[in-house]
């Protein structure tokens, strides 16, 4: 779709919603579907383009504005806080106890939806799709006026988790083939569980990654192309002797192998 006809879709939709009186936080809700396009249209357009489109459409101007005015707010936050002295990691630990108690209000609702028994159930899915799709979506724009570009991202592994039934799931399926390492109460010079902790997450985010891809791709061999990939680079980057390194590893590796084959073959003895 061509981006006039882009424009004139979110102009048309932003000006119904003017006309009944809407504000910022109306047009923000009620132009969730159009999140995306808007963004193309930004990113494939020039500045003398989009105060064309600006001019020529005032839904679309309006629209334009929230997300301007909201970039900025966000923007002074920020400053305000970093000239306070405060932490405004994405870590900050109030903002995600806080955050947390959003979801589970939220999900305390949903559940009370799923078990009232004079509820007209034919509406529950419909009514929990859009409900998720809307946060799904919002804060994908929020996350896109921080940091540019993101929001395909943050869909990409929404898209990823969902078909693979949800992070737990996947990290369940490689957890019960292995043991569980935790780094709750983890000794400073633990190296042997921190490491083999670090394997287990990566291997979750493997297989989470290797079910983006095309079916025929899916493969120990592909799994395998992809950690060659990311060693090359672990290793130029964070290594003075990458080779030196490599081979060391390569030692470790066969001992690894090694101790698996010993441990599975005492098991069958047993």
């Amino acid at each position: 779709m061509e981006n006039r006809q882009l424009v004139i879709k979110i102009d048309k939709i932003a000006s119904e919603i003017l006309r009944n009186g809407g504000n910022d936080e109306a047009l923000l809700v009620g132009l969730i579907d159009c999140s995306d396009d808007f963004y193309r249209v930004m990113k494939t357009s020039s500045t003398v383009e989009m105060n064309m489109y600006c001019d020529e459409y005032s839904g679309f101007y309006a629209y334009a504005k929230t997300l301007e005015l909201l970039a900025t707010r966000l923007s002074e936050e920020k400053s305000q806080k970093q000239q306070a002295g405060e932490n405004t990691k994405p870590g900050d630990k109030a903002n995600i106890l806080t955050l947390q108690q959003v979801m589970k209000d939220a999900l305390l609702q949903i559940s009370e939806l799923v078990n009232l028994e004079d509820n007209d159930h034919s509406q529950l899915v419909p009514t929990i799709n859009i409900f998720l799709l809307g946060i799904i979506s919002t804060a994908a724009d929020l996350v896109e006026v921080a940091l540019p570009g993101s929001s395909a991202y943050f869909y990409a592994e929404i898209e990823a988790g969902a078909k693979n039934g949800g992070i737990r799931s996947i990290a369940k399926l490689v957890k019960d083939k292995a043991p569980h390492y935790s780094v709750s109460g983890l000794d400073e010079d633990d190296m042997e569980t921190a490491m083999n902790y670090l394997g287990q997450q990566l291997s979750i985010a493997l297989t989470k990654a290797i079910h983006e891809l095309p079916h025929r791709l899916r493969s120990p061999e592909t799994q395998l192309h992809g950690i060659e990939a990311l060693l090359t680079n672990l290793l130029s980057q964070k290594f003075d002797d990458p080779h030196g390194v490599l081979d060391i590893m390569n030692d470790h590796v066969h001992k690894g192998l090694n101790d698996l084959a010993s441990s599975t073959k005492a098991s069958k003895l047993h």
